[in-house]
């Protein structure tokens, strides 16, 4: 009860930070003053209200019973442990600048470095103990029947299989682990489907376990999406003039033609990239001015495909010592990158499942007196 509590006051602090102009982020362009007092009281709001109810009501909580280092409920503590830990790291990166900015003293450096070493760890242990909870029994016990029962020497054959794709790439060494990491818990999800469904009896209990394999399911495609999109080739940012073209993640771009394409209120240079090699075609990214705003943005252009997506932008146009007119132009490519957008799917619709299915557990038998019904609990 107090890790949700605490995870919901978070994410308000978070939209806080953002939204306000503490801090700046992607959202710049919502960024409210008056708007962020509002979050800011809703903050302070939920948060007083939220522990102030907790603390009253804390003696209602029971403790349970003990159980062992090798049970179902040591690896669930061991996960919300590591959780919380690497929200706290989170944190603490997050507030420490602010803090030292707010005191007048120098303001340190917290970038992706700190984070990468300090949070990276924590997670991978996460997900690395994730798989192998639900194949231990409750209260007593027992990590060698339920690893025999999860076959675990087998999943290790696709884990090998990917690292070993990850290493021929040149990913990092942290990519290289989450990514095996990441399949570990596609696999065990995948096995605890085909263990838990024809073991359950009923029907709630199934539609649990369907959810917490898709929920573990999910959390393995962002670790595998994450570590794919760490081992994409360098971005590569040049000028082109008109015939033209780089080369990035096998793939040659070259630039056919530029031309104004202006809009209801705005002017804007179209460029046309014709695109050879794994994902061939056309690709028409923009550059646009407002009057209106006075404002310049650049209209990205994405062609997606299941080995990944990959985005070109245009530029200003720039004149050359030898006279021609070259053009700004941005290539990126990022590996299995909507990994990361079907992972958080799948964690939510099972959430959502296994919700329904402790519902559906928890409602007392059509038809079935009152009596019978605390006599029989269900499974």
């Amino acid at each position: 009860m107090f890790l949700a509590l605490l995870a919901y006051i978070l994410s308000i602090l978070g939209a806080f930070l953002v939204r306000s102009g503490v801090l700046t982020s992607v959202h710049a362009f919502a960024l409210d003053p008056e708007r962020g007092v509002l979050i800011l009281g809703m903050l302070g709001v939920t948060s007083v209200a939220g522990f102030l109810l907790f603390a009253t009501r804390a003696h209602t909580l029971g403790e349970g019973d003990g159980f062992e280092p090798t049970s179902r409920e040591a690896f669930i503590g061991a996960n919300n442990l590591l959780l919380a830990a690497s929200a706290g790291v989170v944190l603490v990166g997050t507030l420490l600048p602010l803090i030292y900015e707010a005191l007048n003293l120098p303001t340190p450096s917290v970038g992706a470095t700190y984070f990468n070493l300090s949070v990276n760890p924590l997670l991978l242990a996460a997900v690395m103990l994730m798989p192998l909870a639900p194949f231990l029994p409750w209260a007593n016990g027992g990590a060698r029947p339920g690893l025999h029962q999860m076959k675990a020497a087998a999943l290790l054959v696709p884990v090998a299989a990917v690292g070993g794709v990850l290493i021929y790439v040149g990913a990092p060494v942290l990519a290289v682990i989450g990514g095996a990491v990441g399949v570990w818990a596609i696999c065990g999800a995948v096995m605890d489907v085909l263990n838990a469904l024809p073991a359950a009896k009923a029907r709630g209990a199934r539609i649990s376990a369907a959810g917490r394999a898709l929920a573990h399911a999910g959390v393995g495609l962002i670790a595998l999406g994450a570590a794919a999109d760490a081992s994409r080739p360098p971005n590569i940012e040049t000028t082109l003039a008109i015939g033209e073209s780089l080369e990035i993640a096998g793939r040659t771009l070259t630039l056919e033609d530029v031309r104004r394409a202006d809009g209801p209120n705005y002017m804007a240079d179209r460029a046309e990239i014709t695109v050879t090699g794994d994902s061939s075609g056309t690709m028409a990214p923009e550059r646009r001015y407002y009057p209106a705003a006075d404002q310049t943005t650049r209209e990205v252009a994405l062609k997606s495909r299941i080995t990944g997506d990959l985005y070109v932008s245009v530029g200003e146009a720039r004149l050359r010592d030898d006279g021609s007119t070259a053009f700004q132009i941005r290539a990126q490519y990022h590996p299995l990158v909507w990994a990361l957008g079907l992972g958080a799917l799948f964690i939510v619709a099972g959430g959502a499942l296994a919700l329904t299915g402790r519902v559906r557990a928890n409602a007392p038998v059509r038809g079935a007196s009152p009596v019978a019904a605390r006599a029989e609990p269900a499974e």
